[in-house]
C-alpha cells in the first residue's frame, strides 16, 4: 500500500520526470509541485483517515477539492493551471503503474478568454526590412522570409533549398503533423533568397578548399559554425536584429513576426480561409483570432493617420 509518506516520493519523481523528460523550467516545475502539495495538504487536513494514495486521488476527493478551489475564487487562468498540474501528475502515476485508472479524466478546464497575439506596427516592419545595410545577408533574408510567408520558427529552420520553386514562386513547407502546404512568395523575397544562396555557395566553396569543411548545404539557413540553425539560435538572431535597429527586443520575436504577417494580410482583405491555409492551421477557430487583431489594427491605424483624430 502506498501511503502519504510515499506520496512525497512520487511527487519528487514526477518533478524529476518533468525536468529530464519534458525539459520544463525550474519555475514551471516548482509551480506544478506547489499545486500538487496544495491538494495533498488539503486532503490531510480535511480527511485524516484517507492515507491511501488511491483514496487521496479518487473522484470523490477531487470533486470536493474542486469545490474548495472554486470557493477560493481563483482567477480562471490560475484554476486552469492547478487542474493541469493535477492532471499531469495523475497521468504520470498511471504511466508508472501506481494507479490503474485515471480518476480525474472527467475534469473540465475553465474556459479562458484567448489572449490576443501581439503584432508589430507597419513602421517597425519597414524599419526591419529597409535597413538591411546594418544586417548580414542571412539575417535580412530571414526577416524578409518570415514576414513574406508567416512560417513558424520550427518550419523556417528546416527549409531546404529544394523546397523553394523559383519558377513558380512558391515555398513547400512540412508543418505540424507532417502536413504539407505550398505558400506563394513575392519577388522581393525570392530575389533576396537567390542573392543570399549564391553568396552562401560561394563562401561554402572557399571554406571547403581552404579548411576542408563540408557544410550541410541542403538546408537554407545555417548558424555561423555551419550547423543547423536551432529555434533558440533563430530567437537570438531576431533579438540581435532588434537591438541593432534600436527596437524594443521584448516586442520582437519570430512568432510575433508571424502574427504580424497574418494581421496585415487580413487588413489588406485576404479571406480568412486563405489565411488559414497559409498559416497551416488545421482548425479555422485558431485563425479567427486574427479577425479581432485586424479590427484592433485598423482602429490603431485610423487613430494614427486620420486627420480628424489628429
Amino acid at each position: 500500500m502506498i501511503n502519504t509518506k510515499n506520496l512525497e516520493f512520487y511527487i519528487n519523481e514526477f518533478c524529476n520526470y518533468m525536468l529530464l523528460e519534458k525539459n520544463l523550467s525550474i519555475n514551471t516545475i516548482n509551480s506544478y509541485k506547489k499545486d500538487i502539495l496544495q491538494m495533498k495538504n488539503y486532503v490531510l487536513i480535511k480527511f485524516e483517515n484517507k492515507i491511501n494514495i488511491k483514496d487521496i486521488l479518487s473522484k470523490e476527493i477531487f470533486d470536493k477539492y474542486l469545490i474548495y478551489l472554486y470557493d477560493r475564487e481563483y482567477k480562471p487562468s490560475t484554476l486552469a493551471r492547478k487542474l493541469s498540474s493535477l492532471k499531469s501528475f495523475v497521468l504520470f502515476l498511471e504511466d508508472e503503474k501506481v494507479l490503474n485508472a485515471n480518476p480525474i479524466k472527467y475534469l473540465k478546464f475553465p474556459k479562458l478568454a484567448r489572449k490576443i497575439p501581439k503584432t508589430l506596427d507597419q513602421d517597425i516592419i519597414d524599419s526591419m526590412l529597409n535597413n538591411s545595410k546594418y544586417l548580414s545577408l542571412r539575417n535580412s533574408t530571414i526577416i524578409e522570409l518570415i514576414y513574406a510567408t508567416g512560417i513558424r520558427a520550427s518550419e523556417l529552420i528546416n527549409i531546404k533549398i529544394n523546397d523553394i520553386d523559383f519558377n513558380e514562386s512558391t515555398l513547400r513547407i512540412l508543418g505540424k503533423g507532417s502536413k504539407e502546404r505550398i505558400i506563394p512568395i513575392h519577388d522581393l523575397a525570392l530575389n533576396l533568397i537567390s542573392k543570399y544562396w549564391k553568396n552562401e555557395i560561394h563562401n561554402h566553396n572557399k571554406l571547403v578548399k581552404t579548411k576542408k569543411i563540408k557544410f550541410n548545404r541542403e538546408l537554407l539557413f545555417l548558424n555561423t559554425y555551419g550547423k543547423k540553425l536551432t529555434r533558440q539560435g533563430l530567437w537570438y538572431i531576431i533579438k540581435n536584429i532588434s537591438k541593432k535597429l534600436g527596437l524594443d527586443m521584448n516586442k520582437v520575436s519570430p512568432h510575433i513576426l508571424r502574427h504580424t504577417f497574418a494581421t496585415h494580410l487580413l487588413y489588406n482583405g485576404v479571406p480568412i480561409r486563405h489565411l488559414q491555409e497559409l498559416l497551416g492551421h488545421s482548425n479555422i477557430s485558431t485563425t479567427q483570432i486574427y479577425t479581432h487583431l485586424s479590427d484592433q489594427y485598423i482602429e490603431s491605424e485610423y487613430s494614427k493617420y486620420s486627420p480628424r483624430v489628429n
